[in-house]
């Protein structure tokens, strides 16, 4: 079912059987979340830590898009919507984002400071 680009039923069938150990992240769970199959992504790691960490780890240095089996818009790819996904994620499996998610970390560490600094330099005062 892979082979034939049927990640569906391939996600459907590995959960049902309890294949999850038999597949990496990049053979099923990626291009299920490339074509926004969360709930059976969902289903196929549930209960599964390191698969679960994986994944965040994933989307938090996503740096490229794979375009042959991508069947979501390209704005859901965008910086705010991926963002959006690893915080998502980091709740949904209760995992820490320090740990799995340094970018997002990074991110929002950045953007605070961007923000402050913006309200220094141009509305003149502190927060």
């Amino acid at each position: 079912m892979i082979a034939a680009g049927n990640y569906r039923d391939a996600i459907a069938c590995a959960t049902l059987f309890d294949f999850q150990s038999h597949f990496t992240l990049n053979e099923l769970v990626i291009p299920c979340m490339l074509q926004d199959r969360f709930v059976a992504v969902d289903a196929f790691i549930k209960g599964e830590k390191k698969l679960q960490e994986e994944l965040v780890r994933y989307f938090d240095g996503l740096e490229y898009r794979q375009k042959k089996i991508m069947t979501i818009p390209m704005a859901k790819l965008q910086k705010k919507a991926i963002e959006k996904l690893v915080v998502r994620l980091l709740s949904a499996y209760n995992l820490t984002a320090q740990d799995v998610a340094p970018n997002l970390s990074r991110t929002r560490r950045e953007g605070s400071l961007r923000h402050i600094t913006f309200l220094y330099f141009v509305e003149n005062r502190s927060s």
